[in-house]
């Protein structure tokens, strides 16, 4: 077994390198060689004080990662060179391409939104209510009148209630306060739900050990570092909760807790209803989540007509749908449909409206949509009555319905961090080891999924395709998980728990 190194004498020689006095920061002398501090790349980069603390603490997790952290470590197996060295690459890829997202929005003249996500975990004040405004407003109109119309398909620019109707009985507990009440008290529950995430990861990680201190560390970095999540609790969008049942069914399906796993994903499809493409994948690998997740879809959904009529939800299928399918060419929309009204529509990106229904759009929207879903289907039949395989299923499966979606927000991929945790279970349990052609795509992906970069500097067609960078993480992603489930060169010893 390798013997870890000591991480400390590393780290005190990289921050060695960095010198900071009078609060200008200078690294290797990059200033001079750059010329002026002000206005140079290395002032951009390295002058600024929350880089500096982000910069020293990506270097202190690369350092305590390579010294094999955090790890789930099973005696008696070693890495082989390529391996370790691999592992040490893409590590070290995702830190520098964290730091560099940072830099690269501070090299322009608009405020990192990043930032103010980052504050809105310990600051309520630098959170939004926009979003949830909408269905809060619904649920106030339902508590006044049970048969009230909840929905506007007239409007369609900025937010809108666009959820199924019992999505808006979230927020009835707190739809007749005052604005700022509703404020305090949503941030508050947004805090507790992005802390119940991380304890997820954790239980989901750590399932078979203890963790170490250094993992707690490291994982909690991460997670604040992780913009979709970020976003979601800045927000205050309901991402958030959907994120904690889905992570709910995760650990579940883990655990064999079928029931509790068929319960939190139909309470999820209850908000998201694009998670109903995630039950095909799972008929013939666990088909007791199926039952459960009908049987409380059914419950659900009864409760839904008799608390806000009938009339609403023949609305919602009949009117709201077909007008959501359109899609948005909004910057933070990530998805087939995004990429295509960006690309074929000269529509600003910087405008939250619906895009006008262009017959190209909806054809290549729907036929990429069904290609990637048939095509995953297909990998997931060729796993059938293979129940180990529903953990790794409904990570893929959730993957490709928010692929395919036709409205696919930056925040809608924070339950990736799930996806992103079980590959390394993988790379543990198989005693460090992956091919690097698998493990250098994951860590592209994480930093495509991951960070936030300014892209409203970008004009004409070519470009425009760098706007969809989170899209094409996650597509990344789903064919790094669709070759694991494949099993291609060697990996048919992974534990897929």
């Amino acid at each position: 077994m390798r013997q870890r190194g000591r991480p400390f004498p590393r780290m005190f020689f990289l921050f060695g390198l960095i010198r900071i006095s009078d609060s200008k920061f200078s690294f290797f002398g990059l200033q001079a060689v750059f010329g002026d501090p002000e206005t140079s790349f290395a002032f951009a980069l390295f002058g600024r004080p929350y880089l500096c603390w982000l910069i020293g603490g990506l270097l202190v997790i690369f350092v305590f990662m390579h010294n094999g952290l955090p790890a789930i470590e099973k005696s008696g197996q070693s890495s082989g060179f390529w391996s370790r060295h691999a592992v040490a690459l893409c590590l070290l890829g995702c830190m520098v391409g964290i730091g560099l997202s940072f830099g690269q929005v501070w090299l322009t003249p608009r405020p990192d939104i990043r930032v103010n996500a980052i504050k809105s975990l310990y600051d309520h004040r630098y959170g939004n209510l926009g979003d949830p405004w909408p269905a809060i407003l619904a649920a106030r109109q339902l508590s006044q009148n049970p048969r009230a119309l909840i929905y506007n398909d007239r409007q369609v620019a900025g937010a809108a209630y666009i959820y199924p109707p019992i999505a808006a009985s979230v927020y009835l507990p707190v739809a007749n306060l005052n604005q700022s009440r509703i404020f305090s008290i949503l941030s508050l529950a947004n805090r507790l739900l992005f802390v119940a995430i991380y304890l997820l990861l954790m239980l989901f990680l750590f399932y078979e050990s203890r963790p170490s201190w250094k993992a707690i560390v490291v994982i909690l970095v991460l997670s604040v570092c992780y913009y979709p999540l970020l976003r979601a609790v800045e927000l205050n969008q309901s991402t958030v909760l959907v994120t904690v049942l889905l992570g709910v069914t995760w650990v579940s399906l883990q655990r064999t807790f079928h029931a509790a796993a068929g319960i939190a994903l139909a309470a999820a499809v209850a908000i998201k209803p694009q998670l109903v493409l995630v039950l095909p994948f799972l008929i013939l690998s666990a088909p007791r989540v199926i039952w459960w997740t009908m049987g409380t879809g059914a419950i659900l959904l009864g409760l839904s007509v008799w608390y806000a009529g009938l009339q609403n939800h023949v609305y919602y299928l009949t009117r709201m749908v077909p007008m959501l399918s359109a899609g948005y060419s909004f910057y933070p929309n990530h998805s087939f449909n995004g990429l295509f009204n960006r690309l074929l529509l000269n529509e600003p990106i910087h405008i939250f409206a619906l895009a006008p229904k262009t017959a190209a759009v909806q054809v290549l929207t729907v036929v990429c949509g069904l290609l990637t879903y048939s095509a995953a289907l297909w990998v997931a039949r060729r796993q059938r009555h293979k129940s180990h395989m529903a953990l790794p299923l409904f990570g893929f499966a959730w993957l490709c319905a928010t692929l395919v979606s036709p409205v696919s927000w930056e925040h809608h991929y924070a339950p990736a961090l799930f996806v992103f945790a079980w590959i390394y279970r993988q790379y543990v349990n198989r005693g460090h080891e992956l091919p690097a052609w698998l493990l250098i795509p994951t860590a592209a992906s994480f930093v495509l999924v991951a960070c936030y970069f300014d892209i409203f500097g970008l004009h004409g067609a070519i470009p425009q395709l760098l706007v969809s960078y989170v899209f094409y993480g996650g597509l990344l992603l789903a064919v790094v998980i669709g070759l694991m489930l494949e099993k291609k060169t060697g990996l048919s010893c992974i534990n897929y728990n």
